[in-house]
C-alpha cells in the first residue's frame, strides 16, 4: 500500500515536473532523483499486502479450587482429650477459622497451631476456609464435637417438687451414676484424665 502510495506521488511529480521542467529543470531534478531513488527498491518487487498472523489466544483457565479443610480427630464424640488441628492442601494455604458457628473470613483467626482443650469447645461450630493465591478459596468445613457426659457425683435424687426421695427406681443420675470420670483443673487449657 505505501510503495503504491509512493509509485502515485511519483508520477504525479513526474507529469508537474516534466511541465516546471521546460521552466526550471535544476529546480526539480534533485527533487524526481530523490523520490526515485528512495522508491526504487520497492518499485523493482511486486508488493503484497502485509500479513500479520494471528496468534491464537488461549482461553483462560478458571482457576481451581481448594478443598474445604480438615478437622483432626474427625469432628463427633471425642472419648480423650485432643487438640483440634486443621489441615489444608496444599500445606502452604492459610487457614482461617472461627469456634462460634460465624462464616469465617481473611478477618477470622488465622490457624497457626493446634486448638488446644477440644472438650470446651464442645458443642459449638467450628469452621473453617482455606485460601492460596491461584486458587479458589476452598468452601467451609464444619465440625461440632462432642464428649460423654460427666459424672456428677450426685448421691441424691429429687421429686418433682425438690424433696430428696431414694434413688432406687428413679432413673435418675444420683441412681444410675453416668457419664466419665473427669478431673478439671482451673485453667482452661487443661483437663486431666
Amino acid at each position: 500500500m505505501k510503495a503504491l502510495l509512493k509509485l502515485n506521488v511519483v508520477i504525479l511529480v513526474l507529469s508537474v515536473g516534466c511541465v516546471q521542467l521546460e521552466r526550471n529543470q535544476l529546480h526539480f531534478i534533485p527533487l524526481i532523483r530523490t523520490l526515485l531513488q528512495s522508491s526504487d527498491s520497492n518499485l523493482s518487487q511486486p508488493q503484497q499486502p502485509e500479513f500479520v498472523p494471528q496468534i491464537p489466544q488461549a482461553s483462560p483457565q478458571p482457576l481451581p479450587q481448594l478443598l474445604p479443610p480438615v478437622f483432626l480427630p474427625t469432628p463427633g464424640l471425642i472419648t480423650i482429650l485432643n487438640s483440634i488441628t486443621i489441615q489444608a492442601s496444599p500445606p502452604t494455604a492459610s487457614i482461617y477459622y472461627t469456634t462460634d458457628g460465624t462464616i469465617p473470613t481473611t478477618s477470622s483467626n488465622l490457624y497457626t497451631t493446634p486448638i488446644k482443650n477440644i472438650w470446651a469447645l464442645a458443642g459449638r461450630q467450628i469452621r473453617a476456609f482455606a485460601t492460596n493465591p491461584g486458587y479458589l478459596d476452598s468452601p467451609i468445613a464444619t465440625g461440632v464435637y462432642a464428649y460423654l457426659p460427666l459424672k456428677t457425683g450426685q448421691n441424691n435424687c429429687w421429686d418433682a417438687s425438690g424433696l430428696s426421695i431414694p434413688c432406687s427406681g428413679t432413673g435418675q443420675d444420683g441412681e444410675l451414676q453416668l457419664g466419665v470420670t473427669r478431673g478439671f483443673n482451673l485453667n482452661p487449657d487443661t483437663v486431666t484424665e
